[in-house]
């Protein structure tokens, strides 16, 4: 019979692919890879030596490929799950513990996975529609993001395909709507729905242990007419922010003045305007107190 099993632990099928040369079989708790041995008997293929690996896939929806490179949320026998990358059989976890736990991942969950290239960016995007959540990682940032519909729900593209005049074509998971999809000064809102942007950042106290006086916060961004910034603060991690202000970003020195004092703070950027935004960095014009 011309056929051969990856019976190397166990466990159940869940995807077969394909990198380079070989064949990876995708299980439950573990994968195992095979090659193209020429075999005169039974199956041309043989397990590649050592190439057995102790994690298999969460669910098969998870699995997406871009350009021959796999994606997909892992489990093991010890119920340990995390995003990983494959590429030319070589792995590489790239989720972070705070996107497992914001992913929640768990094997009765519903989920849709996609991989696409956009922008200059690579992207691989998972769901979680049991908990209402999308995440987002950038291959070559290496940076994760958490993105949404305009009513702050999960994100709802399923897949997507290029026609051949280059147009990017996406469909919706819920109702299988196709619709075209481009950068944001051709395309600027979801179907007049305008998508908020939503940046936190870490609590910041410039490495010194003193009070800070922060006169002025000049905003690098794209400069665009009727595009505004919001912002607020918090000083107790997260629990209460100040009311928010707001920056003209059309100004060719967005500037804004008299922040007050404080000893350790975050902030809160949110762009809500359908016009291009881009924030590259954040210049302060602080003042050390001497307590």
């Amino acid at each position: 019979m011309n056929y051969i099993a990856a019976i190397n632990e166990g466990d159940l099928a869940v995807f077969l692919a394909k990198q380079l040369s070989y064949v990876i079989a995708i299980k439950q708790w573990s994968i195992q890879i095979f090659y193209d041995a020429g075999n005169t008997t039974g199956s041309s293929l043989s397990p590649l030596a050592g190439a057995v690996y102790n994690f298999g896939c969460l669910h098969a929806d998870t699995i997406a490929e871009l350009d021959g490179v796999w994606f997909f949320a892992t489990q093991s026998k010890q119920g340990t799950s995390k995003i990983v990358r494959i590429e030319n059989l070589q792995v590489k976890f790239v989720s972070t513990p705070a996107v497992e736990r914001i992913l929640d991942l768990d094997v009765g969950d519903q989920w849709a996975s996609m991989a696409f290239q956009h922008a200059g960016h690579t992207w691989y995007i998972i769901t979680n529609m049991t908990d209402n959540v999308t995440m987002v990682y950038d291959v070559g940032e290496d940076l994760w993001y958490n993105w949404t519909d305009f009513q702050a729900n999960y994100f709802p593209v399923i897949d997507r395909c290029l026609s051949f005049a280059g147009m990017e074509w996406h469909q919706m998971l819920a109702t299988g709507q196709v619709y075209q999809l481009d950068g944001d000064y051709i395309y600027p809102t979801d179907y007049g729905n305008v998508v908020p942007v939503d940046i936190y950042t870490p609590n910041f106290d410039d490495g010194i242990d003193r009070i800070k006086f922060l006169s002025q916060m000049r905003f690098n961004a794209d400069q665009t007419n009727g595009s505004k910034l919001y912002l607020r603060s918090s000083e107790d991690d997260y629990q209460t922010w100040t009311n928010m202000r707001m920056v003209d970003l059309s100004q060719k020195r967005p500037i804004l003045n008299d922040e007050g004092s404080f000893y350790r703070r975050a902030y809160h950027f949110r762009h809500f305007a359908p016009t291009p935004f881009r924030l590259s960095s954040v210049d302060l014009q602080m003042d050390i107190g001497v307590l």
